[in-house]
């Protein structure tokens, strides 16, 4: 019974997408790439991407995402697929969003269906509505959403509402800083800072910090025509480090 309760409680976490997530503590805008649509429906990148990553270490759970972003006659679209779990627990991720971009500003809405299933005793599912903006004038970028702005359950526990926002700044052509504040129902703000600078024309690194809770992340992008392999790597306060790897293809 307490296995269960503490699932309850960890159901519809907002999880880190990408190796590149993981660096940055979840600062989407350091290197813009299609799994950032699940933290923003707002940041839009087309192309086709896959992750995978042991929390913590942790190798009885792992994690598998797949994100597949397309424009189809000028209008964009977003597939997402998660899968997190053990022999156990399984908590299974799929979304469907559509962004709408003008110029210099940008709009998006996810809808997000999660299923849980805890063998041998219980089954469930649940959605959520997450919507994105931003805009961008010259080197500086801002970015909001709100994650679950329906304020949907699960059970009789509420899913996480989730409010960020995020705003960058491209000092050369090579580097670019990035802050964000977060805001989960029942906890404090979380602060973040990141950078990133391409050293190479085919390497990037990425590092940052964060606040409440305090964790480091830094990891590294190779870039090869329109492929990418990034990994990330985040510290955490009293738990193992996380590893995180992901593949992606521009389209």
């Amino acid at each position: 019974m307490c296995l269960y309760l503490g699932i309850l409680n960890a159901v519809g976490l907002n999880l880190t997408r990408s190796a590149v997530q993981n660096a940055a503590n979840n600062l989407i805008l350091l290197h813009p790439e299609p799994a950032g649509f699940q933290q923003n429906p707002a940041l839009f990148s087309t192309g086709v991407q896959t992750g995978v990553t042991y929390f913590f270490n942790i190798s009885s759970i792992p994690y598998y995402c797949f994100d597949l972003n397309s424009r189809i006659y000028k209008e964009n679209f977003s597939l997402s697929l998660a899968s997190l779990g053990s022999e156990t627990y399984q908590e299974n991720r799929a979304s469907l969003g559509y962004n709408y971009t003008h110029k210099n500003v940008a709009a998006g809405v996810n809808l997000r269906f999660l299923q849980t299933k805890i063998t041998n005793y219980d089954e469930a599912t649940a959605y959520a509505v997450d919507i994105g903006l931003g805009w961008e004038i010259n080197s500086f970028t801002s970015y909001f959403s709100f994650k679950n702005i329906t304020g949907n359950n699960y059970k009789k526990s509420k899913l996480p509402v989730v409010i960020t926002w995020e705003s960058s700044w491209s000092p050369t052509e090579e580097s670019k800083l990035s802050i964000g504040l977060e805001k989960e129902d029942d906890f404090d703000f979380c602060y973040r800072m990141g950078a990133a600078y391409r050293v190479l024309e085919t390497l990037k690194l990425i590092c940052s910090y964060q606040h409440q809770p305090e964790r480091l992340g830094a990891g590294f992008v190779v870039e090869y025509q329109k492929w990418e392999i990034s990994y990330g790597i985040r510290s955490h306060r009293y738990l193992s480090l996380t590893h995180y790897i992901s593949l992606c293809y521009a389209f």
